[in-house]
């Protein structure tokens, strides 16, 4: 978090996890992440947007997940991030970057307890 790197070991676990256990329709699911992918480019390359290290985690999650809960997952890290930001706005701090992350990573957790009650 204080260094705002992610280390090229944990995406790559994740992915290789993800290739070792898919268990979706690989072709419905490539035209969904050829798109999330290509959106997720386009923002890298704005100024301070987000992270090549946020994207490589969210390629690794997005191929672990398929497109459909990873769609879930990015509404629920937008939810995360809205609070955040009126939590920043009204405590009226000087916060100009932060990682993201941390963000992933609970809505990534928000994202399993919900799949597994609806299982």
């Amino acid at each position: 978090i204080k260094t705002y790197k992610i280390p090229n070991y944990i995406s790559f676990s994740i992915f290789l996890i993800a290739i070792l256990t898919i268990n979706y329709n690989i072709e419905i699911n490539f035209i969904m992440s050829f798109i999330m992918i290509a959106f997720l480019f386009f923002f890298s390359h704005f100024k301070n947007a987000i992270g090549m290290g946020d994207i490589k985690l969210f390629i690794s999650l997005l191929t672990y997940l398929g497109g459909e809960y990873f769609i879930l997952l990015i509404f629920v890290l937008s939810i995360l991030l809205f609070f955040f930001s009126l939590y920043i706005i009204l405590k009226k701090s000087d916060l100009k970057k932060i990682p993201l992350v941390p963000f992933i990573t609970i809505s990534y957790i928000l994202i399993g307890v919900l799949i597994w009650n609806i299982s």
